[in-house]
């Protein structure tokens, strides 16, 4: 990839965008898993620099954030989720407050009031890209905030995921906002909300054949909604 990348011709990133932007992210995704990840983070930041919009902005950030987890990283992981959350127009703050917990939670309950487990499975197909990446952005909350002792954080990062699926439909993202809102009812002790929203989870994701998030997905339906 690095062969590549020094092929490619100094106006690159004017002249074929596309492949300029696919090689340089290919390589940062090979440093990261090499351990490399000073080197990494500099290519990330050439290819920000130079990202025609907020979209592919945020689509670095959120492939940063993926790899800071795995490499344990989980300071660098949440600033990656906000920083690439705030491109796409939606703002959480590193530290919440439990009044905004609550607040979230509040709005959350009334967008679900009437609506039944089966109208949100028959939600229809979300098209809009950057609602996607935000829900995949939020969902990469997870491991870090709760590996960080962040429960508020946690919290709302959940509470913001499953508003935005209510609000925009259905996708594999949706099922692990489900999830997720699963995981917080078991922990408030409404173990019987977690099976459910469990259960929904593993309905949605079934629709898709993708298989980013079902790991996930199954792993916690089965600690926290069995």
């Amino acid at each position: 990839n690095s062969i590549a990348k020094d092929l490619l011709p100094s106006t690159s990133w004017a002249t074929d965008y596309e492949l300029t932007d696919r090689i340089y992210r290919m390589q940062a995704k090979l440093q990261y898993l090499c351990g490399r990840s000073a080197e990494a983070d500099a290519v990330c930041r050439q290819i920000i620099r130079h990202a025609r919009g907020n979209y592919d902005k945020a689509v670095v950030r959120e492939m940063q954030a993926v790899h800071y987890n795995y490499l344990w990283r989980m300071k660098d992981s949440i600033n990656a989720c906000i920083d690439g959350l705030r491109y796409l127009n939606v703002n959480i703050s590193e530290s919440p407050s439990t009044a905004t917990v609550i607040y979230m939670l509040l709005r959350v309950r009334l967008r679900l009031r009437g609506r039944r487990l089966e109208d949100l499975a028959a939600m229809p197909e979300i098209e809009d890209r950057d609602v996607r990446l935000a829900l995949k952005l939020l969902i990469n909350f997870i491991p870090s905030a709760y590996m960080s002792g962040n429960a508020n954080l946690f919290a709302t990062a959940i509470l913001t995921k499953t508003f935005l699926a209510i609000r925009h439909g259905n996708s594999i993202e949706t099922a692990g906002a489900y999830m997720g809102y699963g995981v917080l009812l078991a922990g408030m002790g409404d173990f019987q909300g977690a099976h459910d929203f469990g259960n929904l989870a593993l309905k949605i994701s079934d629709k898709y054949t993708g298989r980013e998030w079902k790991s996930m997905i199954l792993n916690l339906y089965a600690l926290f909604s069995v």
